[in-house]
């Protein structure tokens, strides 16, 4: 009876933290910091929702902890890095923010495979957990089916070693959510697409 009891309660024990996202029961994953990864569409098709896109990227970028690391990308067919480090403070978020949306670019269209090779690349060099905020229309307008596979791997892997706490999509249209939620291949717990 003893035994059962010790059994039960070590087995609990090697549950707890099971069900959260990024947490994965052998503890590989939560350890390691946790980094945020905003990106924001800069491309030409997503105009029209350019101002919406800063407003909502300028709240969530004061929303990262003081004590985290985080990173800001600009994203089109091509993405860049424009912001790395501790979180700035209130005057400095909206100009970060700012700065990013004066990039553009005439291609119609966004390319996530790339941003995630970005990302996933920041998240091995830096040995990091990610949350990742991706504010787009779409995100996938100019990817070949290679990179579609490529973005399934990518996120398949995350999933598996628990890396990604959470992949939130905010501003995607009706007709793209559907084939985002085909392409990522994370538990539905840590994909938001909004």
């Amino acid at each position: 009876m003893r035994n059962s009891i010790w059994l039960s309660f070590a087995a609990c024990l090697a549950c707890l933290g099971c069900g959260e996202p990024g947490i994965v029961a052998d503890g590989k994953s939560a350890d390691k910091p946790l980094v945020t990864f905003i990106a924001v569409d800069t491309s030409a098709s997503a105009r029209n929702y350019h101002s919406s896109l800063f407003s909502a990227a300028k709240s969530e970028l004061g929303k990262v902890p003081s004590k985290e690391q985080v990173y800001v990308f600009r994203f089109d067919h091509d993405p860049a890095e424009v912001f790395s480090g501790p979180p700035p403070d209130q005057e400095k978020a909206p100009h970060v923010i700012r700065e990013l949306m004066k990039h553009q670019t005439a291609k119609e269209g966004t390319n996530l495979a790339r941003l995630l090779v970005r990302v996933d690349r920041a998240m091995t060099a830096n040995s990091c957990r990610g949350r990742l905020v991706i504010f787009t229309d779409s995100g996938t307008e100019l990817m070949t089916r290679e990179e579609k596979d490529q973005v399934r791997s990518i996120t398949r892997g995350w999933g598996e070693q628990g890396s990604v706490v959470e992949m939130r999509f905010v501003g995607v249209s009706g007709g793209q959510r559907e084939a985002l939620r085909d392409m990522i291949e994370l538990p539905i717990e840590r994909l938001k697409i909004e």
